[in-house]
């Protein structure tokens, strides 16, 4: 039944073909299979969209958390991360880097709902390796520190960069599966430097950065580190 219907009405526009100009032709058979060009237009956008946004998706080849810090202007922290990238020679066309200023961790009274589920956010992506570098408060790092989330400098640094960082390397309580609490170097205190000042992030008990303890990325990490430190 289907069939004849469709043989009657092709039949149908195939005698109205006859009389009409080319340009008329054209006029009349889009608007026969106007939804049919619509859909398939649609089709062929997102097919092209999807291919283009794979094709130029980005490597992420770092990933940076700063927590509890100030608010930050957009152009100055992507300044930072073109630079930075410059610097090790990145090429930014296919890699990026992300720095990510939105985590807001509250302690004690300061806790709230919201910073709770920043903390399990934070604890979450730390865990599966999605952080590499980490900035913040003294409270906030002493607190990562102790729940095993930052690596052992002696384990990151080589001997020259220990050296030179010495004097800014920060020890911390860090408590083991049987809650035993040793001190160990999970962090450095980048308070006052250069590139660290002029992106505002300051705190009233001074600035730190740690390495994600679950991180794959250490020498990138190692990297940055040398980056924001420069004198």
């Amino acid at each position: 039944m289907a069939d004849g219907i469709n043989g009657e009405v092709r039949s149908v526009i195939k005698e109205s073909l006859k009389t009409m100009t080319p340009m008329q032709k054209v006029l009349y058979l889009l608007d026969c299979y106007k939804w049919h060009l619509l859909i398939t237009i649609v089709l062929l956008s997102v097919a092209i969209h999807t291919i283009v946004a794979i094709a130029t998706k980005k490597e992420m080849v770092l990933s940076v958390a700063v927590i509890n810090g100030p608010a930050a202007n957009e152009d100055k922290i992507n300044e930072l991360a073109y630079n930075y990238c410059k610097s090790v020679g990145i090429d930014t066309d296919t890699c990026e880097i992300l720095i990510d200023i939105n985590y807001t961790i509250g302690h004690g009274e300061n806790e709230t709902v919201m910073g709770d589920y920043q903390t399990q956010k934070l604890m979450a992506s730390a865990s599966m390796g999605m952080l590499d570098v980490i900035i913040t408060d003294k409270e906030t790092f002493e607190f990562l520190s102790e729940n095993g989330f930052l690596m052992n400098m002696e384990d990151l640094l080589d001997k020259d960069e220990h050296d030179r960082l010495a004097e800014r390397i920060v020890k911390a309580d860090v408590v083991d599966d049987e809650d035993n609490r040793t001190q160990e170097e999970t962090g450095i205190d980048i308070t006052g430097f250069e590139k660290v000042a002029s992106e505002g992030w300051y705190y009233d008990t001074g600035c730190y950065v740690g390495v994600n303890y679950y991180t794959e990325n250490k020498d990138r990490c190692l990297e940055f580190i040398d980056y924001i430190t420069e004198k």
